[in-house]
C-alpha cells in the first residue's frame, strides 16, 4: 500500500486447538497440633498442549506453569511464601537458526506480609522474585552454532510497601 512500509500480522489458524489440565489444591493444616490451624498449603499446576496449522501464531504461549505456597494467618499477621515455576515461553521465530527464541524456564519465590492495626488499616510488604532469579533468553533451533543463550535479564527484587485503608 505504502512504498517502504511492511505490514506484519498474527494469525490464529482455523485448525488450532489448546488442550490441557489445571489442578488446584488447598489444604488447611489443621491436623498439625496447636499451630496447624494457622497454616494453609496451596498448589496449582497447569499443563497445556498446542495443536495448530503451521501459520498459527502461538508466540508468548507458556505450556507449563505451577506454584506452591504456604500461608500463616493469625490476626493481626498474615504471611505468604510462594514458589513459582514458569515453563519455557516461545517469543519469536529465528530464521538464522531455523528455530525460535524462548524465555527459558524460570523458578522464583514471592513473599507477602501484612500486619492489621485495625479492621480499617493494614501495613503490607510484598516481595517478588526475592531470590533475584534471572530470566534467560535462549535461541533454540537446528543450527547448533547459533542455538545458545543470548541474553540474561536481571530485574532485581521488586518490593512494594504501603498501608491499605478502608474509609
Amino acid at each position: 500500500i505504502y512504498v517502504g512500509w511492511q505490514l506484519n500480522t498474527k494469525l490464529n489458524g482455523g485448525g488450532s486447538k489448546i488442550s490441557g489440565l489445571s489442578i488446584d489444591y488447598n489444604q488447611p493444616l489443621n491436623f498439625v497440633p496447636k499451630i496447624g490451624k494457622f497454616f494453609y498449603l496451596r498448589a496449582n499446576v497447569t499443563r497445556l498442549h498446542l495443536e495448530g496449522e503451521h501459520g498459527a501464531d502461538f508466540t508468548n504461549f507458556i505450556p507449563r506453569a505451577g506454584n506452591i505456597g504456604l500461608t500463616y494467618n493469625r490476626l493481626p499477621v498474615n504471611i505468604k511464601l510462594n514458589y513459582n515455576y514458569r515453563g519455557p515461553q516461545k517469543l519469536s521465530t529465528q530464521s538464522a537458526i531455523n528455530g525460535f527464541q524462548y524465555y527459558a524456564e524460570r523458578k522464583y519465590f514471592d513473599l507477602n506480609a501484612e500486619y492489621s492495626f485495625s479492621k480499617r488499616a493494614t501495613l503490607f510488604i510484598n516481595g517478588r522474585n526475592i531470590t533475584n532469579y534471572p530470566q534467560d533468553r535462549v535461541n533454540l533451533g537446528n543450527n547448533i552454532d547459533y542455538s545458545r543463550m543470548n541474553q540474561v535479564e536481571e530485574f532485581g527484587v521488586q518490593w512494594a510497601v504501603g498501608i491499605k485503608g478502608q474509609f
